[in-house]
């Protein structure tokens, strides 16, 4: 007797014990896949569907495929786009912005922890630490794991929190919101402020997170702690957006020579593979004149001229 999709999926749910979000996954794929018959690919791509979106369908087809040994599928190949974020003045309209319901706080939460929109929709109020400023959210795949949140966003969750129990964010009966409810929340809230709203509205926020943490220095292992990616594959994503980001900087300032400026006086000109030859023993002889112009590069930093005298008596100059 031929091993049916039904079985599959019941042995995928009750032996290796995937979530609910995966069984539906997999009958949302099969559907696609009787629905675009006999040439699946073909007739799909005729209809619309986009590389990434049949590269998801045969992630769960050919799963099956190879439980019941049958041939696979191969994939497609899809064009690499830059994934969307939220400009910076986008998330200072969101902060200062003003929403009597849930949509400010949760777009808040999105943005500081970098965790998935049905991990947020998913936490309790005893999940949250107020005091050691950390949540503990279940993943992908029932991986739980612990997100830090920063002083400013515990304020936000303490007043909406109120005498709150059970889900953070609920209907008035208590049960779980969903997806469709909080994206026409969060999309009049974006829209009414005058945010721009970008593609893949919820997840973008996610995208901000990751690429900001990257530009402020943190550890891509780190990240892919905080975003509870299994491999670095994904968080390879970010890291390459931000080289992009480093090559944009470099490009706009002479990579030959570099300089500090005290006012309008040119004090030093240097080579700017100097920079890395700067030694730090101590707070005061660590600011060198390579170091402070290395920061003057990339930061366009200016000295006064209090911070001037300091430096010549540390003879940093």
């Amino acid at each position: 007797m031929p091993r049916t999709f039904e079985q599959f999926v019941k042995e995928r749910q009750y032996i290796t014990n995937v979530s609910e979000s995966t069984v539906r996954w997999y009958w949302c794929s099969w559907k696609a896949w009787t629905k675009y018959q006999p040439d699946f690919i073909i007739n799909a791509r005729q209809a619309g569907v986009s590389a990434a979106t049949l590269n998801c369908y045969l992630r769960a087809l050919n799963g099956y495929f190879r439980w019941a040994g049958l041939p696979v599928l191969p994939k497609l190949k899809q064009a690499g786009k830059v994934i969307a974020t939220y400009a910076e003045t986008d998330i200072q309209k969101i902060m200062k912005g003003t929403c009597k319901g849930r949509a400010k706080t949760l777009c808040l939460l999105l943005v500081d922890t970098g965790m998935r929109i049905d991990e947020a929709l998913s936490i309790q109020v005893k999940d949250i630490d107020f005091d050691n400023l950390l949540i503990r959210v279940m993943g992908k795949g029932s991986k739980e794991r612990i997100i830090p949140f920063s002083f400013e966003l515990r304020k936000v969750l303490w007043r909406f929190k109120g005498e709150k129990t059970g889900l953070l964010f609920q209907t008035r009966d208590g049960r779980k919101v969903k997806h469709r409810s909080i994206m026409r929340d969060v999309k009049d809230f974006l829209l009414r402020i005058g945010a721009k709203v970008p593609e893949r509205m919820l997840h973008a926020f996610r995208h901000t997170f990751a690429l900001n943490y990257l530009r402020r220095g943190g550890s891509v292992f780190h990240l892919q702690k905080i975003l509870g990616h299994s491999t670095l594959d994904m968080t390879r994503r970010y890291v390459q957006l931000t080289t992009d980001d480093l090559v944009k900087v470099h490009q706009g300032y002479p990579c030959y020579r570099s300089s500090v400026k005290i006012g309008m006086k040119l004090t030093y000109v240097y080579p700017a593979w100097d920079v890395a030859n700067f030694s730090a023993t101590s707070w005061a002889s660590s600011i060198t004149l390579p170091y402070l112009s290395f920061f003057g590069l990339f930061f366009g930093l200016k000295t006064s001229s209090a911070f001037e005298s300091f430096l010549r008596r540390s003879n940093a100059i």
